[in-house]
């Protein structure tokens, strides 16, 4: 099923990425179709647009409440942000990394890390993986190859992951024959990410006769569990015009892999019609997201980029359209967004460095490293959980806080201030530290909480008029035992 929602985008990577969780929120999951919308969204407070279940299928469907007419219902503004719909914005510096024509000068699939205070990235450059630092994820050094001791005719589409200590990378190995099953998959780890060990023997191959018989690339790697990884990779049958299909395989090590079937794959319609391909991957708050590069044609550009998500990691929903355009004439992507992404939370912003490819397709290959940034999104807000968004509710002074939920509702009080805890706002509390003196004859109006007090508010023992009993006062009281003194004769 496609999503109803219009711009769907989401975050993805071949990593899990620590930090983006914050705006996940806690909701309970469930995907939604009907008729031809399909969703996901999150049982999310109680009232009136509860969510129900339906059908022979246990569809989860809600009231299609819509208190401000903007053509989303109200349940589904209320899901915080697991798949925000994002307005993403090309930077200005691109191509990050520019690309020379001719195989041998592409750069492409970046793997990206926020280690410490310095941005890593592996990528393909040619037939070999390389290896990039950046301090502020925008300029880049030189790439170097840093990847396992090639041993075949190339290496190509890294996906690491900083397991602990360890940078754990996956990879893409081809020998060229241009054969069935040519092409294969291999691990290796690193304690620097620039040194790597690769295991002795390929970790996934070629099913004969199988959906990954001719070949299989861009593995993409998430780990769901302690124990628990997950693989999504490109898979095609034949050298015909099958189209590209996403495959996924599972393993306890990250080594050992058991395959899983298909996923993903083109359904006739839309951008991503005849092909889709594995570019990026993430678990987040037990949902699968899936960055894929889609064509209408198989075997022709453009590939652009699109995204799915699954609550099982096996069933997967669709947006309508991609969530990254291609460039204008002359641009470094004009050709394509969809082959490999990473995505990470960098302050309020999400960035995401992407492959693009330019105009020379198919005489030249020019493959270059790009980047594109969008502002987090927060959901709407419904405080007291009645099901209905707060900017549909009362809000009688204005100040931001609907009724239900103002501790002053009728006087603006934006930062809901209740010095004595008394549910009563300082701004209409007419006694604000409760201490039994009104403020408009309390000397101290915010008096500690149990503090004794004098009949016009002020507090006994007070010596310095601050409102407080503390040392400043015990000084005062002891200079006045142990200050000079005239003896008499």
């Amino acid at each position: 099923m496609r999503s109803g929602r219009n711009n769907l985008a989401a975050m993805a990577c071949c990593l899990l990425v620590a930090g983006i969780g914050q705006v996940m929120g806690a909701a309970e999951w469930h995907a939604m179709s009907s008729g031809t919308n399909a969703m996901l969204y999150a049982v999310w407070g109680s009232g009136p647009n509860d969510v129900f279940t339906v059908g022979s299928q246990g569809a989860i469907l809600y009231d299609y409440a819509d208190c401000n007419s903007n053509g989303i219902p109200d349940a589904e503004e209320l899901v915080p942000p697991t798949v925000p719909e994002l307005d993403w914005a090309k930077s200005d510096d691109n191509p990050l990394l520019p690309g020379l024509q001719g195989s041998a000068g592409w750069y492409m699939s970046p793997s990206v890390l926020a280690d410490s205070d310095t941005f890593k990235m592996w990528l393909g450059w040619s037939r070999d993986i390389a290896y990039s630092t950046s301090t502020n994820g925008i300029d880049w050094t030189t790439p170097v190859i840093s990847g396992p001791p090639r041993d075949t005719y190339a290496f190509q589409h890294p996906c690491v992951i900083k397991d602990g200590a360890t940078y754990k990378m996956w990879f893409g190995a081809i020998n060229g024959s241009g054969q069935w099953c040519d092409s294969w998959f291999e691990y290796a780890e690193s304690e620097n990410g620039m040194t790597w060990t690769k295991h002795p023997t390929p970790i996934l191959a070629c099913t004969p006769g199988g959906y990954d018989h001719w070949i299989m690339s861009q593995p993409k790697v998430i780990k769901d569990g302690p124990s628990s990884y997950r693989m999504y990779y490109s898979a095609k049958a034949t050298n015909g015009g099958d189209g590209f299909r996403v495959a996924r395989a599972s393993s306890s090590d990250g080594v050992h892999w058991t395959k899983d079937g298909i996923v993903l794959q083109g359904d006739g319609t839309g951008f991503d019609a005849a092909s889709v391909n594995a570019v990026g991957a993430l678990y987040q708050d037990g949902i699968y997201y899936l960055f894929y590069g889609g064509r209408a044609v198989w075997n022709a550009e453009p590939t652009v980029l699109g995204i799915a998500w699954s609550v099982d990691g096996l069933n997967f929903q669709r947006g309508e359209a991609p969530i990254l355009p291609l460039g204008g004439p002359g641009e470094f992507d004009n050709s394509s967004t969809g082959q490999g992404v990473t995505l990470l939370s960098i302050g309020d912003e999400y960035w995401m460095w992407y492959s693009g490819l330019g105009d020379e397709y198919p005489s030249n290959f020019t493959w270059s490293i790009g980047l594109a940034t969008a502002s987090a999104l927060a959901p709407a807000t419904d405080c007291n959980g009645n099901g209905v968004l707060d900017e549909c509710e009362a809000d009688s002074d204005g100040d931001g806080v609907i009724d239900a939920c103002d501790n002053c509702s009728s006087t603006p009080n934006a930062d809901q201030c209740d010095f004595d805890g008394d549910g009563l706002g300082d701004a209409c509390d007419d006694d604000i530290d409760n201490d039994g003196v009104l403020n408009a004859t309390d000397v101290c109006d915010f008096t500690p909480t149990g503090a004794i007090v004098e009949p016009d508010g002020s507090v006994l023992g007070d010596l310095d008029g601050d409102c407080d009993v503390d040392l400043a006062d015990y000084a005062i009281l002891q200079s006045r035992f142990t200050g000079p003194r005239t003896v008499c004769p």
